[in-house]
């Protein structure tokens, strides 16, 4: 769909640059690449197309927080027992749950 990839070239040619400019990340990829053979190009795609797909899954999980008043009211007492933002809070339980939900 054209819609959906105006959307999401952007997004992917961001993510591209960040992992360009994150020294620490690049060396990570260079060193995994030593190993496969892949190329530096493709690997770095690879990266960026992986973290857009985390930022989406973490995005529905907040959505899902968010109609759930339960758990929408846990997370509030979550934070202000950590004194954190209600926002900080959403999206540490969404990433939390994310990994779960990866191992």
């Amino acid at each position: 769909n054209e819609q959906e990839m105006d959307y999401y070239l952007p997004r992917l040619e961001k993510q591209i640059v960040k992992i360009k400019n994150d020294s620490i990340l690049l060396d990570a990829i260079k060193n995994e690449i030593k190993l496969t053979g892949e190329k530096l190009e493709v690997r770095i795609l690879k990266e960026a197309e992986l973290t857009i797909q985390r930022e989406d899954k973490i995005h529905m999980i907040i959505e899902k927080i968010k109609l759930n008043k339960e758990w929408f009211e846990s997370i509030k007492i979550k934070a202000a027992k950590q004194r954190i933002s209600l926002d900080e809070m959403i999206e540490k339980d969404a990433e939390y749950i994310l990994n779960q939900e990866l191992n």
